[in-house]
């Protein structure tokens, strides 16, 4: 059994730093054109994987089971896999978890990062290889540690293309289908962020009941915006997961607007002779005649009215009288 104790790599609360670091590849990290890293990973129910093995194209996809974009991958790759998975090896690799928690956290041992793979290969439920990198990402991190990242290598072990997120069907179709092909892909990586990131919102609200109220608290501190259209997802369940986050945006967009406009109109009043500043809900100015401030059309009011004169006087002026 191996032993280890929670490390950087193995983090036990997401932060900040971890999603700025995920919005692009590291320029020193290997890329388009470098040979992949030296490698050892078991595979679930077969023979170990290494670079003696690559005896055609390799797609490498780093997931887990609290990652969002990797349940929100999951159609795109089955899809992909359909089209290129005679002449593409897809390899699917457990590496940490993207936002562990009190429930569902980072493996204390290898043998739990196992158990962690099944489970991700049950839920995804793809005709994949799923492999495990060792506890301490010694192959993730020698890429690139992304929660999601695609990576598709040549039979020699060159790669020949990166992408930030699995999700990227359109980015990956091609580069698969060159490599296919024996070619080499015309665009080198994508880091297509948009799509990827509002199809992957609609999973947010899973991953967190997944993984406990301690990931919750962490993104709500890490990305409070993330888990505030994760939540209004929610709102959307008789749609497909995918379609969830646009919808969520879509509401978040329609409500921030309506402020907006309701702030710019206040200001707009209170800057017009006479208008009136902005009060909370349910206050009424009292009624004035057209153009005239409201003492201006009280006094008006009082003049023409003899019952409101009266009434204006109180009883204390009527025994003087």
């Amino acid at each position: 059994m191996h032993q280890a104790t929670t490390t950087d790599y193995r983090y036990p609360h997401f932060r900040t730093r971890y999603l700025l670091a995920d919005l692009r590849f590291d320029p020193a990290s290997p890329g388009p054109g470098d040979q992949l890293p030296e490698f050892d990973l078991r595979v679930l129910d077969g023979p170990p994987l290494t670079y003696d093995t690559l005896d055609r194209p390799h797609l490498f996809v780093f997931g887990s089971s609290t990652c969002p974009m990797t349940l929100g991958a999951a159609e795109p790759l089955r899809r992909l896999h359909e089209e290129f998975g005679g002449r593409v090896r897809f390899v699917l690799v457990q590496v940490r978890e993207a936002h562990p928690g009190d429930r569902f956290g980072q493996a204390a041992t290898f043998e739990e990062k196992v158990a962690q793979a099944r489970r991700l290969r049950a839920t995804l439920d793809l005709p994949l290889t799923v492999a495990v990198d060792d506890l301490e990402g010694s192959f993730h991190t020698s890429l690139d540690p992304k929660p999601n990242a695609a990576y598709l290598v040549d039979r020699g072990g060159r790669i020949v293309f990166r992408s930030i997120w699995s999700s990227d069907e359109q980015a990956l179709r091609a580069a698969l289908d060159a490599a296919g092909s024996g070619e080499v892909p015309r665009r080198g990586q994508s880091r297509r962020m948009v799509g990827p990131v509002l199809a992957a919102l609609g999973y947010v609200d899973d991953v967190l009941r997944l993984a406990g109220p301690r990931a919750a608290r962490d993104l709500a501190i890490s990305a409070p915006p993330m888990l505030l259209a994760g939540r209004l997802a929610t709102l959307f369940r008789g749609l497909r997961p995918e379609r969830r986050g646009p919808a969520a945006v879509a509401l978040l967009a329609v409500v921030g607007t309506a402020i907006v406009s309701a702030v710019t109109g206040c200001k707009d009043e209170a800057r017009r002779p006479g208008g009136h500043r902005c009060r909370g809900a349910g206050h009424t100015e009292p009624p004035t005649i057209a153009g005239e401030s409201g003492s201006a059309g009280r006094a008006r009011e009082l003049a023409q009215d003899p019952r409101a004169r009266s009434a204006a006087r109180g009883p204390g002026d009527h025994a003087h009288r």
